[in-house]
């Protein structure tokens, strides 16, 4: 999604790893100064950088304090880890070192866990869930796996071009019901499709036995304790 945007709008894109362990609040004011004034900035996994972190709660058990900032009405807390507080990171995203006209994409797996602080309006102004794939999505992803195959042949032969068309529509019907409705991911599915590239009989045929192992795998993961929530171990 990040390259997509960063493509219908022209602007180069600049990734940032908060969770490089030698990065100090000093290194991300100098990174973002240094950055074009439009441009697409990507924090990826933000939730990896120790800033985990919900009001009077620590997630994390390796926590340092860190003296107010010009933002600690925003943070109670004002934690830190890797060398960077999360009022550091709020002065970074919308403080004097900002930038009118660049585009700020975050990624994380566990929202929740983030700082209300940090996913405010005028911070954070949309929110898209990546959720787990529906069986239409299921469908539309074998579709558009397979559409492609035996192109050139097709248009030499359209009776044939419509008869695979139908075929494929069907096969794509068939997999996506052995598919469970909101249970694996589309990068899952997709990664299982490219396995049998050129071959969507086989996918069709495999699909079952494969959506059984990852169900057989995910019930034997083990399960781990954070501060008496259950999360499920990566």
């Amino acid at each position: 999604m990040s390259f997509g945007i960063a493509g219908f709008f022209g602007l180069d894109v600049y990734c940032v790893s908060l969770a490089e362990p030698t990065i100090t609040e000093e290194d991300l004011v100098s990174l973002f100064d240094e950055l074009p004034v439009q441009c697409l900035v990507l924090l990826e996994d933000v939730d990896s950088a120790g800033l985990v972190v919900r009001r009077g709660k620590m997630l994390n058990n390796d926590v340092s304090h860190h003296s107010p900032g010009p933002d600690s009405r925003d943070n109670d807390s004002n934690s830190h880890t890797n060398g960077i507080s999360l009022s550091g990171l709020l002065n970074v995203i919308d403080g004097i070192a900002s930038q009118e006209g660049r585009v700020l994409i975050m990624t994380t797996n566990d929202a929740s866990s983030l700082d209300a602080a940090l996913l405010r309006p005028g911070r954070v102004d949309l929110h898209v869930p990546f959720e787990l794939a529906s069986r239409k999505q299921a469908e539309e992803l074998f579709l558009q796996t397979f559409a492609d195959k035996d192109t050139q042949d097709q248009d030499k032969a359209t009776n044939m071009c419509m008869e695979w068309k139908s075929d494929l529509e069907e096969m794509a019907c068939k997999f996506a019901l052995e598919i469970p409705d909101k249970g694996l991911s589309p990068a899952e599915i997709q990664g299982f499709l490219m396995n049998w590239k050129k071959r969507p009989t086989d996918a069709v045929a495999r699909v079952k036995e494969w959506v059984e192992e990852n169900k057989k795998k995910t019930d034997e993961q083990p399960i781990k304790m954070v501060n008496g929530d259950h999360i499920p171990s990566k």
